[in-house]
């Protein structure tokens, strides 16, 4: 999939909207040969839902929405597009305060599997603990989140990428 924007959306209805793209609407006879921009899709219900979550502050349930609907696309998307998905989704994490509380269960989940993409899930799991480090977490959680880190990338092999050379 090439580079997807949306200049007019905020970061989190271009998450919900990358998660959940809208329906293709049906074009009438001749659309095709109308020059110009094509009009913009409809929102998909998720998008509408996060959208209106946001506006609602429930900062807490739209991460829940969003953590899930990035889950779903891990297998589906293309690595580069989850782990830009899942860049923007730390963020918006640091944005909403919730970077402390969500970390470490974020973690377990993405260390849950070291069969599908272990080097993903390496990449992210690294960016997790860099944030968390960054971003003054307390030290209890930069050391589950490290010992997390180093333990997935024991699993599959791949110490000698986050340490050097062991």
């Amino acid at each position: 999939m090439g580079v997807v924007t949306f200049p007019n959306k905020g970061f989190t209805a271009g998450l919900a909207r990358w998660i959940a793209p809208p329906e293709a609407a049906a074009q009438p006879e001749g659309a095709s040969e109308q020059p110009g921009p094509a009009p913009e899709a409809a929102p998909s219900a998720f998008e509408i839902e996060c959208v209106a979550l946001e506006a609602k502050k429930d900062f807490k349930l739209l991460a829940t929405r969003l953590r899930e609907g990035i889950k779903a696309q891990f297998a589906k998307a293309s690595s580069s597009d989850v782990q830009n998905a899942y860049a923007i989704f730390f963020e918006l994490l640091v944005q909403w305060q919730l970077l402390t509380t969500e970390a470490e269960s974020l973690a377990n989940e993405l260390a849950a599997s070291t069969e599908e993409l272990p080097d993903l899930r390496c990449s992210l799991l690294l960016s997790l603990y860099s944030l968390a480090k960054q971003y003054g977490a307390v030290l209890e959680l930069r050391f589950a989140l490290l010992c997390r880190l180093i333990s997935f990338c024991t699993a599959t092999g791949a110490l000698g990428k986050v340490l050097g050379a062991v």
